[in-house]
């Protein structure tokens, strides 16, 4: 059986938060995956976020 796994490409922490409200609402969701566009092999850069600690917090939720 195949796992189907919605994406998110976030713009802004709001987008972000946003996206994955809409995925808590569903309860056959249970994990997304988040995609990240450096900026270095493909722009524009995806990710806004700069601190690590940022990172794990969301990634914590």
């Amino acid at each position: 059986m195949s796992l189907v796994v919605p994406a998110v490409l976030p713009s802004s922490r709001k987008d972000f938060e946003e996206k994955l409200a809409l995925f808590t609402r569903l309860p056959s969701v249970n994990r997304v995956q988040i995609d990240v566009v450096d900026g270095e092999f493909a722009s524009p850069a995806s990710w806004p976020y700069s601190a690590p600690a940022e990172l794990e917090a969301l990634v914590e939720r």
